[in-house]
Parts: structure tokens; sequence; C-alpha cells
């Protein structure tokens, strides 16, 4: 008479599915991980990045004008501080080190071109600006300029093309001044 009970060979194959089944499971948790920490670090940078542009759209609309300077080290605007009305905001993208600064300064000071002292870095230490472009557009019929910001940021680690968490953010902004 036999007994109910499984063979060895049933028994490895019972195994083997479960193992089959186990990897699957463990790869799928894995994948979502990964989707989940990239779909982090890309919401991280299109929030930074739109707070930078946020920071130069307040600033440029309420002053009555702007400067913007160019140079092979860093473009800087300048403008006049709402808030404190003798002195001026200064920003500046230094592209060597992908930071962008943000001061208040006495005109004078602010005025120099080889003035090279930093202020608040509205770049987070994660995340650096890979490229940035500010520029005058036409003049409108009220003698404004409007100013276009253009802003690439990307995560300051692992920029590797083959890196899955390798994320580029482009941002564009125009602003006028007040009118």
């Amino acid at each position: 008479m036999r007994q109910g009970g499984f063979t060895i060979v049933e028994v490895i194959i019972g195994m083997a599915i479960l193992s089959i089944a186990m990897l699957i499971a463990v790869l799928g948790f894995t994948t979502i991980v990964r989707l989940q920490e990239k779909a982090q670090t890309a919401q991280n940078i299109q929030q930074n990045a739109r707070y930078i542009a946020e920071a130069i759209n307040r600033d440029v609309r309420s002053s009555d004008n702007y400067q913007l300077r160019k140079d092979e080290r860093r473009t800087q605007l300048l403008l006049p501080n709402s808030i404190e009305g003798d002195s001026m905001v200064r920003y500046t993208y230094k592209a060597e080190t992908g930071n962008f600064y943000r001061y208040t300064c006495e005109p004078a000071f602010c005025q120099r071109r080889n003035n090279d002292t930093e202020g608040e870095n509205l770049v987070p230490e994660d995340m650096q600006i890979t490229e940035m472009e500010m520029r005058k557009l036409n003049q409108d019929s009220a003698g404004n300029s409007p100013l276009q910001v253009y802003i690439t940021a990307t995560q300051r680690e692992n920029l590797e093309a083959t890196d899955p968490y390798a994320y580029e953010y482009d941002a564009t902004t125009i602003v006028v001044p007040r009118r």
C-alpha cells in the first residue's frame, strides 16, 4: 500500500518553481524602487529649478529695470532691491561650479566686474546647473526688455549617460520688469 507524500523529484521541482517566482518578485520590487527613486530625483530637480526661476522672476518683476552682464567666467544679473531701496540684488551664475548665487549688496560694490563675493547659493548640494542663459528680449512698446531665463539642471553625482538616475530638467521663464 502506498502512503501519501511527495517524492524527492516533486519537491525539487516545487522548490525550483518557488525560486523562480521569488526571483521575479524581487526583480519587480527592485525595479519599482529604482523607478520611485528616479521619479523623486526628477521631482526634486524640477522643484529646485522652478524655485531658482521664481526667485529671479520675483525680483525682476518688482524692479523697474535690470542690468545683465556676461563674461567668460560668469553671468550676472543686477537689479535694484525693491525691499531695501538703497541696495541692489545681484544674481551670479558660475558655470565652473554649477552654482547660482543671490545676494544683496551696495550699488558701488555690485557694479564691480571683478567682485567674486558669494552670497546665498540657490542650488542645493545634490544638484547642479549644467547650463544657464539669461538674455534680454526685444523691448516692448513701453520700453521694457523682458528677460528670458533658461536653466538646465541635473543631479550632482552619477551623471553618466548609462546611469538610470541621471536626470536633466530644462526650464525657460520669461520675465517682464514692472511697468
